[in-house]
């Protein structure tokens, strides 16, 4: 009884897709599109736009005017510039600024995730 409940534990079963990092190549603008996944490169050939479980890289000083969607994890953001999010941030997972540099948000969010800074 005691071998089969070690062996059961050392199971481990990850579902879900895997954590990405885009990086924003929608240059310099006061209207960003977030939602465009032409705006975004990521480093592992995956066509999107980050989300929860992502990190979203961002070295242009930019507004992002659409939504972002968050469900079911965190969405880290790594700027080096100022970025302004004017936008609804909506969905159950949490926005993690992982900067010094300031990250605004001005929309009416909805978000229950939380935020870490």
């Amino acid at each position: 009884m005691n071998r089969l409940m070690v062996a059961l534990s050392l199971v481990v079963l990850t579902f879900g897709a895997a954590a990405e990092t885009y990086t924003w190549t929608g240059g310099t603008t006061m209207s960003g599109d977030w939602t465009n996944p032409s705006n975004w490169s990521s480093d592992g050939g995956v066509a999107g736009v980050p989300g929860g479980g992502d990190t979203a890289v961002i070295s242009d000083e930019v507004t992002f005017t659409s939504g972002i969607v968050i469900t079911d994890d965190e969405l880290v953001i790594k700027n080096t510039v100022a970025v302004a999010i004017s936008g609804v941030v909506s969905g159950t997972g949490a926005l993690r600024n992982d900067s010094t540099v300031k990250l605004t948000l001005s929309g009416d969010n909805t978000f229950t995730g939380g935020m870490y800074v």
